[in-house]
């Protein structure tokens, strides 16, 4: 009797033990999101040609900006690889994102389809950041050094779908296939990062400048499992 009274009272505790062990790991998981939404700074942001894009210490991203604006004065093909270029390497990069509705190259998106474009983006490639931060380090994190225009589709389109029941209409709708490659660290296994998609810009109709409209990415590995 004494044992089974024993067993009942560990029993009682061992489950106490866990309640509480839960509670406190739902707890930091909270308490870390939360931490994020609060240290997230206001971007400083600046422009490049038509695009709004934000003030980054990258080489690399400024290399990219200035590639924009040459390209401003070239040819139409030029624009377009600038922009998709100058986009993979902000989006793709989260190292120096704050916060995980930080997502990168907006500047460059059709702005009538661009807060649902953000809304999708949190959704998905940015919604585990803090949890990527926890476990890695903001130091590892995937940093985008290369990017490398594949292939370009005209897809004579002279409008695109705002929703079902409204189109855009736009002068050009062209899908670019990209590939990209991150820096490598001894934490992170970059090899198993999605490196490649495709992305369709669309060139406005006023300003005849182009923008990106959506991506088509393929299914991302889980890098950070």
């Amino acid at each position: 009797m004494k044992l089974a009274k024993h067993s009942k009272i560990l029993f009682a505790i061992l489950t106490l033990m866990v309640i509480i062990l839960g509670i406190t790991e739902i707890r930091s998981v909270f308490n870390a999101a939360s931490t994020i939404v609060a240290q997230a700074p206001e971007l400083e942001t600046k422009e490049v040609g038509p695009y709004t894009v934000p003030v980054t210490k990258s080489e690399f991203l400024n290399q990219l900006y200035e590639n924009i604006e040459t390209s401003m004065e070239g040819n139409a093909s030029a624009q377009r690889q600038a922009v998709a270029s100058a986009f993979v390497a902000d989006f793709f990069t989260l190292r120096d994102k704050e916060n995980f509705s930080d997502v990168g190259g907006l500047g460059f998106v059709f702005e009538p389809v661009r807060e649902q474009f953000r809304t999708n983006a949190i959704d998905s490639y940015y919604l585990d950041l803090y949890q990527f931060r926890a476990a890695f380090g903001q130091e590892n994190l995937p940093k985008v050094i290369s990017v490398n225009v594949d292939d370009s589709t005209n897809l004579d389109l002279d409008s695109v779908a705002l929703n079902d029941n409204n189109d855009i209409p736009v002068r050009n709708v062209y899908d670019l296939t990209l590939t990209w490659q991150y820096e490598e660290n001894d934490v992170v296994d970059t090899t198993n990062i999605i490196n490649t998609a495709r992305i369709r810009l669309v060139q406005d109709n006023d300003s005849r400048n182009w923008y990106v409209y959506a991506i088509n990415q393929p299914i991302v590995t889980n890098w950070w499992g």
